[in-house]
């Protein structure tokens, strides 16, 4: 084997791997979001009203949905997963986290928030098992 050589502008290199057996569930963004933007505290999008989340997973499993959110004043945002809500966060106003046990079906399960008596950004979601 000699030294590498570039790869020509254009190629793509890819590598062969094994599925993993039990692949973790991964998120998306549906419609509902504003365009990102930054803020002195970082970058976030905010919840128009009510925005959708899709998670995709391999079989249904429990997960815990992390949401790092501001708001300016107090409100809410109920949180429902196929039409049935789940959970309703009471928020403080200001930058809060919070964690949400949900149950996910296999394939795409389709999580609703919906905020109400103020305006929501997101600063950070995720999956935890």
């Amino acid at each position: 084997m000699g030294p590498l050589k570039p790869i020509p502008a254009g190629s793509v290199l890819a590598y062969k791997v094994a599925p993993p057996d039990d692949p973790l569930p991964f998120l998306g963004i549906g419609a509902g979001w504003s365009p990102v933007t930054n803020s002195p505290d970082g970058v976030e999008r905010r919840i128009l009203g009510a925005a959708e989340v899709l998670i995709y997973s391999a079989r249904p499993r429990d997960i815990i949905l992390t949401l790092e959110l501001t708001s300016p004043a107090p409100g809410r945002l109920a949180i429902s997963v196929n039409g049935q809500e789940q959970a309703i966060l009471e928020l403080r106003g200001g930058q809060e986290r919070h964690e949400v046990a949900l149950r996910i079906a296999s394939g795409a399960t389709p999580v609703r928030l919906h905020a109400s008596d103020t305006e929501i950004a997101v600063r950070a979601l995720g999956i935890e098992e």
